[in-house]
């Protein structure tokens, strides 16, 4: 007696691949359209050339943290580094700062271009040993002083930021005491949340930086989130169009400013600022080329 097989329907058959990936919730290499990429560049290069202001010591570290890939273009394209070399006598330089001693302005900016360049030594900087010297013991000044000085609590935490960039071990031996910290959280509720929210990001990202648990206790961040995300949609679709909105001046800086709120880490190592994104539920789609199918 014949054994009838049993019938399959095709249909119901999943295909087996190998397994998706989920994506980080927020990607700027991949989130940020084209067109406003291609415009940040165009101003970072401008602003490098004259060294304005912060601006292009800041970019620079903005790019080389959110968009790594695209940084090393530019420096393969630019020489980057040389770039700011050649430009650090210039009122912006990092030389204007260092003559005049003026280790409030020099600070960010130093931060800024090591974060950018983690690899380099002091000396590719243009800056001297003996410099260094002076500038560490100006950081070191911040120690215990329930004082700031003149350029406040956001200063003290920019110097803070830069010892544990240069100086990770002196930051660790207790830099910041628990009096300092209670004195920040007590600046930063100073600041009102619709109307001074701008300076209210900057201290906090600089505070998270510094500490990701201790701006847990200044803050929860999911409502700075929810504004932050706000303003940088406002920001991307301006640019979009070709223009600048005023709520948001600087994209690079809120894109920033949005991927320190949303790191659930933050480690500087060698390599530099690392960030650790969530991942979304969403998965990615698989790269893997799906089967031709076939009638039976």
């Amino acid at each position: 007696m014949p054994i009838s097989s049993p019938e399959i329907n095709i249909k119901e058959l999943v295909l087996q691949g190998p397994e998706d990936q989920p994506l980080s919730i927020f990607d700027p290499e991949r989130d940020v359209p084209e067109e406003v990429w291609k415009s940040i560049e165009k101003d970072f290069i401008g602003a490098l050339k004259y060294i304005e202001q912060l601006n292009a010591y800041q970019t620079a570290k903005i790019l080389r943290v959110i968009a790594p890939h695209r940084f090393q273009k530019l420096d393969q394209e630019y020489q980057v580094l040389d770039m700011f070399r050649k430009n650090t006598r210039t009122h912006d330089g990092l030389e204007w700062y260092i003559n005049t001693k003026n280790y409030d302005g020099l600070t960010p900016r130093l931060t800024d271009l090591k974060l950018a360049f983690p690899h380099e030594v002091r000396q590719s900087y243009g800056i001297s040993a003996q410099s260094m010297f002076e500038l560490t013991d100006y950081w070191g000044t911040f120690k215990g002083r329930d004082n700031p000085g003149i350029n406040g609590w956001v200063g003290f935490a920019e110097a803070a930021l830069g010892l544990k960039v240069f100086l990770p071990g002196k930051f660790e031996e207790g830099f910041i005491s628990q009096s300092q910290w209670q004195k920040m959280k007590e600046h930063y509720s100073k600041w009102d949340y619709q109307t001074q929210f701008d300076p209210k990001i900057n201290f906090y990202t600089l505070i998270k930086l510094l500490s990701p648990e201790k701006a847990a206790q200044f803050e929860p961040t999911d409502k700075l989130v929810d504004r932050q995300k706000e303003l940088l949609d406002i920001g991307l679709e301006s640019a979009k169009e070709g223009i600048i909105d005023l709520r948001v001046p600087n994209l690079p800086l809120a894109l920033f400013r949005y991927q320190i709120l949303l790191a659930k880490d933050i480690q500087f190592g060698t390599d530099g600022l690392e960030l650790t994104i969530p991942k979304t539920t969403h998965l990615a789609p698989s790269n893997q080329p799906i089967p031709e199918s076939r009638r039976f």
